[in-house]
């Protein structure tokens, strides 16, 4: 006859967010290392960077992992390509509104610069 031990449920949850934490964390490092990496390839190899993107959001999005704010604006969501401002993107502004152009597969995105005022 065998003598199963008994374990506490908040002992397996314990564990259980410990190794989402370290995994999070490692999903951000590598994350973080893939940017940098997109960042010094894309002078010379553009097309390694976009797979260095491709990569990335095939990251955040297996793990769950949201980018950071930086991080969002660095990739064209469209085409995956890595946005150098001035080399394959273009930045305007305009009523309010940072538009920030792909020059790649001409997609457009748009964010609020100013906060708008609420009038009473």
């Amino acid at each position: 006859m065998k003598i199963y031990k008994t374990v506490s449920i908040t002992t397996i949850m314990a564990n259980y967010r410990d190794k989402s934490f370290t995994q999070e964390t490692l999903v951000h490092e590598r994350i973080d290392k893939l940017f940098s990496e997109a960042e010094s390839a894309f002078k010379e190899h553009p097309d390694l960077s976009k797979r260095y993107m491709v990569l990335a959001r095939k990251l955040s999005t297996r793990y769950k992992v949201k980018f950071s704010v930086d991080q969002k604006k660095m990739f064209c969501k469209n085409c995956n390509a890595y946005l150098k401002t001035g080399v394959n993107s273009r930045i305007r502004l305009s009523g309010g509104k940072l538009v920030r152009t792909c020059l790649e597969c001409n997609a457009v995105k748009r964010m609020n610069y100013k906060k708008n005022k609420k009038s009473k």
